[in-house]
């Protein structure tokens, strides 16, 4: 098995082939924080997909989550015009629309953020991100055959005779620290009186039912527009509403901002592929922990290849016991500042590979 691995700066895209002559491809995210058109190893990613994408391949996509360095390419291929490229799409897995239930708070905050934090501010960056991810299952489904929600309680799928197991995210979502603010932060707001609850709450369920949609229709291509629509058109309705400064006060008083991007990070994508690789992507100690609680029965002492989690900067005790021949960090330079956890991989005994200190533009292994 190949494991070929861009050098997009901080992010990740990988492609992960099998060695004879099968014409399969697993594409494990792709995406980067730089702009597209100056990133070398992105555009490298994007001509050696049209090249299996010319060649027939059966294209498999493993978006690990919803952040712009693990997704920006899918999303450049869909505004170049691509449809129906992949067959099958595996993203996190969605829960039900139930207020109690732990990533139904992250879409509800999702949506608040869109559609009350001011343009021009400095929110907008987390403005935009947030629409990026009520987005991201509309583009991947219009990209994809079949979008399919995974969790570990998917177990373990036979790809080309290979065993890809999927550890993480858990089938209920994970009670970390930041989701039990955030979970404090919806129910204050459905509580609100001010906020409207009953029209807020009936524009979610409108909303995620309309992405709900995605895991189940084939060949429909206005997902994303009717998404899209519907949110411009209750964000010019709520533009001048008292609201938005209920909603901006709460994302302070809550520190919603960080804790939103931290569930995302620790609801991600985590597997493992024929005991050959396990994939780590950017979850967080304490979920970390949890996933080894949950699933270690299911992962081997040793692999000959690591994919480090959050590009370098995240570790756990568990981990710390395992033996890796080689660990990648798919890393910017900005990363090296984080100092301690990089050195405890390199003090693991294994080939520690910076991805940025290549001068390749991917290397395979």
């Amino acid at each position: 098995m190949k494991h070929t691995f861009y050098n997009v700066g901080h992010g990740d895209a990988i492609f992960i082939k099998l060695d004879n002559n099968v014409k399969h491809l697993i594409v494990r995210d792709m995406g980067c924080y730089s702009s597209i058109s100056s990133n070398m190893g992105m555009q490298a990613a994007l001509n050696d997909l049209k090249q299996y994408i010319a060649r027939e391949f059966a294209i498999d996509v493993i978006v690990s989550h919803a952040h712009t360095d693990h997704y920006k390419g899918f999303k450049k291929l869909y505004d170049d015009g691509e449809r129906k490229i992949f067959r099958n799409t595996y993203i996190p897995y969605l829960t039900d629309t139930n207020c109690n239930s732990l990533l139904w708070s992250v879409f509800v905050i999702s949506v608040g953020m869109y559609l009350y934090l001011p343009t021009y501010s400095h929110y907008s960056y987390y403005y935009a991100r947030a629409k990026n991810w009520l987005l991201l299952a509309p583009i991947m489904a219009d990209l994809s055959v079949q979008v399919i929600g995974v969790s570990n309680a998917s177990g373990g799928l036979n790809w080309c005779g290979a065993n890809l197991d999927f550890l993480w995210p858990p089938e209920h979502g994970f009670c970390s620290r930041s989701l039990k603010q955030l979970n404090i932060f919806v129910r204050e707001l459905f509580a609100n009186g001010d906020f409207n609850n009953d029209e807020f709450q009936r524009f979610c369920n409108e909303l995620y039912s309309q992405i709900a949609r995605c895991f189940k229709d084939d060949g429909v291509d206005n997902h994303t527009l009717n998404i899209l629509h519907t949110l411009e058109e209750k964000r010019k309705q709520v533009r001048n509403s008292s609201n938005a400064a209920f909603f901006v006060k709460s994302l302070e008083k809550y520190n919603i901002i960080e804790n939103y991007e931290l569930c995302v990070d620790d609801h991600s994508i985590v597997f493992n592929i024929a005991e050959e690789a396990l994939y780590l992507s950017d979850l967080h100690e304490d979920a970390m922990d949890a996933m080894f609680n949950q699933c270690g029965c299911r992962i081997a002492s040793k692999y000959p290849l690591l994919k480090s989690a959050h590009h370098g900067t995240r570790i756990c005790d568990d981990l710390k016991k395992m033996k890796f021949s080689k660990i990648i960090h798919c890393c910017g330079k900005g990363n090296r500042r984080y100092g301690r956890p990089l050195n405890d991989y390199n003090q693991m005994n294994s080939t520690v590979v910076y991805m940025d200190a290549i001068k390749a533009t991917k290397q395979t292994f």
